[in-house]
């Protein structure tokens, strides 16, 4: 099986930067993992690597399609699986959306069947109720907003992982930063979104009404507000997208398995020979 390194961690925590330095030491390409970066479209809110940030490593599902077409967590495990299976070179994966991730190294069996409207006339709380009275367990790992991995779980009978034997064998950097130091970050960074032009970015897209793309912390903010930036909207962005790293943590900590996790600078030296152990023995 192909060894693969994968970075984890919340928004904000360096994931796309810790990558590139990996690429650069051991000759590596990356798969972006972010299931919003790959549109052409959305550059300031989604905080896309610029071309100079790159450092002219090969990166693979990022700035790749428009804002109309599809992507899903299958066309994502399809396409990085053909790039896997077909490169010369080591390939590093990170990105924020961790359900990808998962469903790559876990090997997740994928319906290629349009999802059927069975579920339109139920709330999410019936939709809720419905899994809880199949599988307890699951339902209370999914949150009762998030309608789309509930309508998955009730599809697939309550289990949630329909997995296949495992194709690749995984080095996973968990990125764990200090809580406080990491909402400043945040706070700061879309402080930085809202002045490099966040408003005008998210106008420019806004005919594209009801895709899922424009559901991106910060777009959906900004348009429910109907295109007029106040610190009210501001700080709402803030804590959703700080709500959103709590969800991400809690992820990477329940789901994924890390070889190393990164609190502080003292590891990288750590990361760096153990990734060579990994790679080479």
């Amino acid at each position: 099986m192909k060894k693969i390194i994968v970075i984890i961690g919340p928004t904000s925590s360096g994931k796309s930067k810790l990558a590139i330095e990996i690429a650069k030491k051991f000759d590596c390409e990356i798969i972006n993992a972010d299931c919003f970066q790959v549109y052409k479209e959305l550059n300031i809110g989604t905080n896309k690597p610029k071309k100079e940030e790159m450092e002219n490593i090969k990166h693979h599902l990022i700035d790749c399609i428009h804002i109309n077409e599809e992507w899903d967590v299958k066309k994502f495990k399809d396409k990085a699986e053909r790039i896997i299976d077909n490169s010369t070179k080591q390939i590093i994966i990170t990105g924020g959306s961790n359900l990808y991730i998962d469903a790559l190294l876990n090997n997740y069996n994928l319906s290629n069947k349009k999802r059927a409207n069975q579920y339109n006339s139920y709330s999410n709380e019936e939709l809720f109720e419905k899994l809880k009275a199949i599988n307890k367990d699951l339902a209370n790992k999914i949150s009762i907003s998030n309608r789309k991995r509930l309508e998955r779980a009730l599809e697939n009978n309550g289990i949630m992982n329909n997995k296949n034997e495992l194709k690749y064998i995984p080095f996973i950097v968990f990125i764990n930063p200090n809580r406080e130091m990491l909402y400043k970050k945040i706070n700061s960074r879309v402080d930085e979104m809202i002045k490099d032009g966040l408003l005008d970015e998210t106008k420019n897209v806004s005919s594209w009404k009801g895709l899922n793309a424009l559901k991106a912390i910060g777009y959906k903010e900004i348009i429910e507000n109907n295109f007029i930036v106040y610190e009210d909207t501001i700080n709402l962005i803030k804590k959703n997208t700080r709500n959103y790293a709590k969800r991400q943590l809690t992820w990477c900590r329940n789901k994924f398995k890390a070889n190393i996790i990164i609190d502080d600078t003292n590891k990288l030296n750590e990361l760096e020979n153990k990734i060579k152990d990994f790679l080479y023995e």
